[in-house]
């Protein structure tokens, strides 16, 4: 359906502007908005370029002499399921809550992270694979290179390096396939018997300690071993999976030997490499399984892998796109065009191609049965990775799904559900050992056996429980989009009730209002300044924050909506409606007309901080909208101003946080100028996004916000244009999705919208808005629809299921 609707636009699509004939005739093999390229090497890890499969992933640095593979396997962790470092009581709970609800702070936070966590920082990281290296023997003398060029191709998930070496065409093809799970990489050269080069594999060390055994053998390396965690918190020195690497080659002409540990291969004229790795996290024949792969990979033809390849990846990526102005800068390499936004130049068809950055990264982190993207996404080339490549849950994996339903990737969401059951599974036993409390809960962070014990030092990074309530919002959004009641019903009301159960039971009254509040608990992960024997000292715990109040109204709204979708009335829904309407509100405003961060009026210990919390109901949530509720999103954007006044923002996620918030609130230019200080401060010259070091949630959120800049269906309409910047004159974004599984395609020109065609997969009343024009609609037969005008601009019509709709505006 979705080709079927582009080629509406079709004939009238005119992306291109200033004289742009002389680039695209001398780069007339790139494409601007789907092609990161350069003339040069990846000199550092955060240059080289991502490919993976949802399971294994590649970082292709494009060496000439040396070619460096990076490796990733999603499972390849420290580490064993266990909930031995489950700590805390109900009794201390109480006596924690009395502590705060009687002023006396200091105690609370000097020690509930003991009672409560595991007190400090666990090292149990997601690690790398390792490394495949291909070292390339030219002829003896002086070499002279020239055309070189490394790209990826985001319209088919294939890296290319092409280079001459006196007078020597080579080109190298990489993939990481789904259907073969296997990487796959194709070595070629314009002369004969001239590819001379030596294959190894090979693991970095865990503090001093060898990680792997490589053999060579019959023109294989093997590459196997069990990964550790030497000075970290588990037992065995971290013992986690045991993982099983295979690579095979096949070259049609030439010889393989075995020289000092390596594959050596000389004279040929085309050599294809493949490699597969599993561990025994998901199959305790992970070494037959390997075997098989490979062996499957070697009796096939390389175009039919790549030609599958192309296929499954393409059955996502085809489904939305954008196009935006193309300017002078456009068809330079990346890294120069990336400078020169960073100098303040403009090149519109920048962010098309790092929206469609995002929905790769997406595709190839995140595929059915694999893990859910962590920090890192699946790139990384640590045996112990920043944050130890986790899951934070008190925003950023919940960021790193941001996008999916928007940019039409619904189903790669999988991973993020499967991974909520499991974290539900081991948080029952928690929330009733530690908590006293029914259902299920969940901490900041956990990682991929799903353990829900507290892992943090200070109470301001740790002490928040409220994650079980946000990411359960992600299955109720996923439904909001794809209106599955099998999946409603079977999976999200059983895990919905449970979170609720548990804040039956979590919720006490505060003394001086008498309304439900949660806590013990932080603003992830600020303090606020209490008055402490004559000296401001900051502090974190508290009762009742703005964010936990916001969540977990949310949660109740949300458990009524899906009760009411699957007309369930019965006395818990009774129960979560009476408790509701006890809340102490989450959004209340200050003298200053600022959203108050915590229950009390306090100033913060950083006005500048990277969290923003309490605008959780501006974005990611759907509750002030500057349309529905203009006195709340005036309170929100003096809360920004504030916040951006002393510093904040400053990270990559942040920032693309912040991209959100000014979308939702409306502010095309707002939103614009933030997504460049993220290309300008926070952009790797690959595009991946900078905390820093490298965070990939960062990129998904802001793929995310530029969808929410030009098409919003979260404040109960499909809100068409509500936040485009004046740089954006001219474009095209077609494919993406609003809630009610409506598939949206839109044309604008001179910032005005020039049509827009809506399909929805089932019958369906929606309500549509542009910038309070009149709306007119018809088939695309050209019948017109009926429209009922409402209030605020906006317009009300009936759609029948696969019916194509266009419409276009008046004044």
């Amino acid at each position: 359906m979705f080709r079927f609707l582009t080629t509406i636009f079709a004939c009238t699509t005119s992306i291109a502007s200033f004289a742009i004939d002389v680039a695209a005739s001398e780069y007339s093999d790139i494409n601007p908005h789907t092609d990161i390229w350069y003339k040069q090497s990846a000199q550092h890890w955060d240059h080289a370029l991502p490919l993976g499969n949802g399971r294994l992933g590649a970082m292709v640095f494009g060496g000439i002499h040396k070619e460096r593979i990076q490796l990733n396997e999603d499972t390849i962790w420290a580490g064993q399921p266990t909930d031995t470092y489950n700590k805390g009581s109900k009794q201390q709970l109480d006596a924690y809550r009395k502590a705060l609800f009687a002023g006396d702070i200091k105690s609370v936070d000097d020690n509930i992270m003991a009672d409560f966590s595991i007190n400090l920082e666990p090292k149990r990281s997601h690690q790398t694979l390792g490394d495949l290296t291909i070292a390339y023997h030219y002829a003896e003398g002086p070499l002279t290179v020239r055309n070189y060029q490394r790209k990826l191709s985001l319209d088919n998930a294939l890296s290319t390096v092409n280079y001459t070496v006196n007078q020597i065409d080579y080109k190298r093809e990489t993939l990481v396939s789904q259907p073969e799970q296997v990487l796959a990489t194709r070595l070629t050269s314009s002369a004969k018997n001239a590819i001379n080069i030596a294959i190894t594999l090979s693991r970095p060390f865990d503090n001093g300690h060898q990680t792997a055994e490589v053999s060579v053998k019959a023109n294989q390396i093997v590459m196997k071993g069990q990964v550790t965690q030497h000075g970290g918190i588990d037992p065995n020195n971290g013992a986690g999976v045991m993982f099983y690497g295979l690579l095979g080659v096949k070259l049609d002409s030439g010889a393989v030997n075995i020289r000092q540990g390596q594959l050596v291969i000389e004279g040929a004229n085309t050599v294809e490499i493949y490699f597969s790795a599993n561990s025994n996290f998901y199959n305790e024949r992970y070494i037959e399984k390997t075997q098989n792969e490979l062996a499957r990979a070697l009796s096939s033809n390389w175009q039919q892998i790549k030609a599958r390849h192309i296929d499954d990846f393409q059955r996502f990526a085809k489904r939305s796109s954008l196009k935006l102005s193309m300017s002078e800068h456009s068809f330079l390499p990346t890294d120069q065009r990336l400078a020169q936004i960073k100098a303040g130049e403009q090149d519109p068809s920048f962010s098309a191609l790092y929206y469609h950055f995002g929905r790769y990264l997406l595709i190839s982190s995140s595929r059915q049965n694999t893990q859910p993207a962590n920090l890192q996404g699946l790139w990384n080339n640590h045996i112990r990775a920043p944050w130890n490549g986790d899951y934070h849950l008190n925003i950023n994996l919940q960021m790193n799904y941001w996008p999916a339903d928007l940019t039409n990737l619904s189903e790669l969401q999988y991973p993020l559900f499967d991974f909520i059951e499991r974290l539900a599974e081991r948080g029952r036993k928690r929330a009733k050992d530690s908590f006293g409390a029914r259902g299920w809960v969940s901490p900041h962070a956990s990682d991929i056996w799903a353990p829900a014990w507290t892992r943090a030092r200070k109470a301001k990074w740790g002490l928040s429980h409220i994650s079980n309530a946000w990411l359960m919002s992600h299955m109720v959004e996923s439904y909001r989009y794809s209106k599955d009641k099998q999946f409603l019903m079977d999976t999200v009301y059983p895990l919905l009730k449970e979170v609720c159960l548990f804040y039956f039971d979590w919720l006490v009254k505060h003394p001086d209002t008498g309304q439900l509040v949660s806590g013990p608990s932080a603003s992830p992960e600020n303090e606020y300044l209490v008055l402490e024997n004559g000296q401001w000292v900051a502090r974190a715990s508290t009762m009742g924050p703005a964010i936990d109040q916001q969540i977990i109204s949310e949660l109740f709204s949300n458990m009524l909506y899906v009760a009411n979708e699957l007309a369930i009335e019965d006395t818990f829904i009774a129960q979560v409606n009476e408790t509701q309407s006890q809340l102490s509100p989450g959004l209340k405003i200050d003298e200053s007309n600022r959203i108050m961060e915590w229950f009390y009026p306090y100033q913060e210990a950083e006005p500048g901080h990277r969290h923003i919390s309490h605008l959780y109901a501006l974005y990611p949530g759907n509750t002030i909208h500057p349309i529905n509720t203009p006195k709340l999103a005036a309170a929100a954007r003096n809360t920004i101003e504030h916040r951006l006044k002393h510093g904040g923002a400053a990270t990559g996620w942040s920032r693309a946080w912040m991209i959100n918030f000014m979308a939702r609130l409306h502010d095309g230019e707002a939103a614009k100028h933030h997504l460049d200080v993220l290309y300008q401060k926070s952009t790797s010259i690959n595009l991946f996004d900078f905390h820093p070091p490298f965070q990939i949630d960062g990129n998904f959120g802001a793929t995310a916000a530029i969808v929410e800049m030009i098409v919003q269906s979260h404040g109960g309409f499909i809100d068409l244009l509500p936040a485009l910047p004046s740089e954006w004159q001219t474009g095209t974004l077609l494919g993406v999705k609003a809630r009610g599984g409506i598939v949206i395609d839109i044309q604008w020109n001179h910032g005005q919208l020039t049509q827009a065609a809506l399909s929805s997969p089932f019958q369906q009343t929606t309500v549509v808005r542009h910038l309070g024009q009149g709306i007119s609609i018809t088939t695309s037969a050209g019948e017109s629809v009926k429209v009922e005008q409402l209030a605020q601009g906006k317009y009300a019509f009936d759609l029948k299921a696969n019916q194509l709709y266009l419409l276009s505006t008046y004044n």
